[in-house]
């Protein structure tokens, strides 16, 4: 019972998404919750379904499920530090965060993979991820906004099957079908108040980048 004092002792101050947590040693988890997180993208925001499996102890483990279509800017893995803040922003009590593109729509395996992290030293956005100047060899950052980004560095390990994480955790773990990922996410959001709104946003960012580009000379 050792791991359980130490981190109640510990009060959570340690950030786990930053550790190789032993998950298998808070088994069995129980799905908690399900609900839909926005992040940013290169151009806008995307959002993924995360479902929460919780320790009886408290821990939880965040997987978040890509859907169908992802869009805009790449898919989950180029954002993931994004993904990760809102997470640990949302649960401090977070200790591992695991990613699943849909089912029938992936790069041809069958696998979720957890994502591990250093911290950032700036706690804010890199600016490796501004690729654009201003005529004058300014950095224009407009594919990047300056915001709060905890994490960077990130690695993928391990990339394991639905059965591997399911004997892991101590339940049954799956991955979604485009179709389920959309009848998962009508229960979360029934009115598309949060998809809409991402959708918006993202339309209103793209405008703007666009004319960027057209004082540039860089687009008609």
């Amino acid at each position: 019972m050792w791991p359980f004092t130490r981190r109640r002792r510990a009060g959570y101050a340690r950030d786990l998404l930053t550790e190789d947590v032993d998950l298998a040693e808070f088994a069995p988890f129980a799905e908690a919750e399900r609900y839909l997180l926005v992040f940013p993208v290169g151009v806008g925001l995307n959002y993924v379904l995360v479902v929460v499996y919780q320790a009886r102890s408290g821990e939880r483990v965040h997987a978040a499920h890509a859907p169908g279509d992802l869009r805009r800017g790449g898919g989950m893995e180029n954002f993931i530090e994004w993904i990760a803040t809102d997470v640990r922003r949302r649960d401090p009590q977070a200790i591992a965060l695991l990613t699943s593109w849909a089912a029938d729509r992936s790069r041809g395996s069958d696998e979720l993979m957890r994502s591990h992290f250093a911290a950032s030293a700036t706690g804010r956005d890199s600016t490796s991820r501004t690729v654009l100047v201003d005529q004058h060899g300014r950095v224009e950052n407009v594919l990047s906004r300056d915001q709060e980004c905890l994490y960077a560095a990130p690695s993928f390990f391990p990339r394991l099957s639905p059965a591997e994480w399911s004997e892991i955790l101590g339940l049954p773990v799956r991955r979604f079908t485009a179709s389920e990922w959309e009848a998962a996410a009508a229960d979360v959001d029934p009115d598309r108040r949060i998809r809409d709104a991402a959708d918006q946003e993202s339309a209103d960012r793209h405008a703007v980048h666009l004319a960027f580009l057209r004082e540039m000379g860089v687009a008609d």
